[in-house]
């Protein structure tokens, strides 16, 4: 109810639907799961009204960084996870995993006191990283603490493949 977005549940539903329409276009999907970094800590010492207030700011800013038919949650007190489809290439997702990044990253004032928080993302592709919404969401949950633990701001589930097609090198004699 703070963030007006989405509970867990009914995000899970929505990524139902989006995993039906990936299978029946044959488009892609991917699941970012975004987690505020130092939040928790953040949050105690603002107190809980301030806490809500950076946790609304920050929910603005992620769904303000997606497009209007993409899907936005929150997962947990610190973390957001969206559904978006139609990702061409590796660079699509990389260009959106910056934006986000830099939208969480601009500063806040609260109280007088100017706060820059960080993120880490987990990236989970459909169908290569999983077959359904629970796994999906799971994978990149783990990406997340991957990233955390490897001091990585951002992690794949799967190596990303690059859509730039390379020459072949010329064998050498």
């Amino acid at each position: 109810h703070v963030t007006g977005l989405p509970s867990r549940r009914l995000f899970g539903t929505l990524l139902d639907q989006a995993i039906v329409r990936a299978t029946t276009t044959g488009r892609s999907l991917t699941l970012f799961v975004v987690e505020l970094e130092h939040f928790r800590m953040v949050a105690e010492a603002e107190g809980p009204a301030n806490s809500n207030m950076l946790v609304r700011v920050q929910a603005a800013r992620v769904k303000g960084a997606l497009r209007s038919t993409d899907t936005v949650a929150r997962l947990r007190q610190d973390q957001f996870a969206m559904a978006v489809d139609n990702l061409m290439s590796h660079e699509e997702i990389t260009a959106l995993v910056e934006k986000l990044q830099a939208t969480v990253g601009l500063p806040l004032t609260l109280d007088g006191h100017e706060l820059f928080l960080t993120c880490r993302i987990g990236v989970a592709l459909y169908p290569q990283d999983a077959m359904n919404q629970t796994e999906l969401i799971e994978q990149a949950q783990r990406a997340v603490k991957i990233a955390k633990s490897a001091g990585q701001t951002v992690r794949f589930v799967s190596p990303p493949v690059s859509s730039v097609v390379h020459e072949p090198l010329p064998l050498a004699s």
